[in-house]
């Protein structure tokens, strides 16, 4: 005699059940994974940033200031954006000694490219680091500082004696040697340092005051 399907109406249940709570597992364990991950991922990428600011600031003894300044930004033109970019202040015993600003270069070859720019407070760069881009292996990711000293081109300079209009590749006319085969990058990296130091240069009172604090 074939069973009814009643008879076979537990097991079908039981089954289904079992599917939905292995399912749910599964669901949980990913989700714990992905957490995990993505913890990981911002853990790793303090840890990067971290290092990067330290890159671009020589002097052990500069320190940014816990947690960074929200710029107010009143254009596009010196920063490469309109969204809010953070600045570390750096102080000494107090006394701000510079800056490390966050610039984009938004004409890179393939992408936009963020930087890291240390300036100290006479308005020299004390070192530039590009923190992100998408540019060609082997060709316009030279200026990662690990790849090429090509990123280290800019230590040391300023507008007080480099012009913002010597800002600019030798082929252009400037006063930058370029990555070979990698122009464009080049170019864009050069422009966006520059710009920096042009923002600096009108926002320094603002860039080096400290914040205000409220006591509790």
């Amino acid at each position: 005699m074939n069973d009814s399907p009643a008879d076979k109406s537990p097991g079908l249940i039981a089954g289904i059940v079992i599917l939905v709570v292995l399912a749910a597992v599964v669901t949980a364990v990913l989700a714990l994974t992905s957490d995990a991950t993505a913890v990981r991922r911002e853990q790793n990428q303090a840890v990067y940033a971290a290092r990067l600011l330290r890159d671009v600031i020589p002097d052990a003894d500069y320190a940014p200031q816990p947690g960074a300044i929200v710029l107010p930004i009143t254009g596009a033109e010196t920063l490469g954006t309109t969204e809010a970019l953070p600045a570390y202040p750096l102080y000494r015993d107090g006394n701000a000694v510079g800056v490390v600003l966050t610039v984009i270069a938004p004409d890179g070859y393939v992408a936009p490219l963020t930087l890291l720019v240390g300036i100290d407070r006479e308005g020299k760069l004390t070192g530039v680091r590009v923190t992100e881009h998408r540019e060609t292996p082997g060709l316009g990711d030279q200026v990662e500082r690990n790849k090429s000293d090509w990123i280290t081109t800019f230590d040391g300079r300023s507008l007080a004696e480099t012009p913002r209009t010597a800002w600019a590749l030798r082929l252009d006319g400037g006063e930058f040697d370029h990555i070979s085969g990698a122009t464009i990058t080049s170019r864009a990296v050069v422009n966006a340092v520059g710009n920096a130091l042009k923002h600096y240069d009108s926002s320094r009172d603002q860039l080096l005051t400290p914040p205000a604090t409220t006591d509790d």
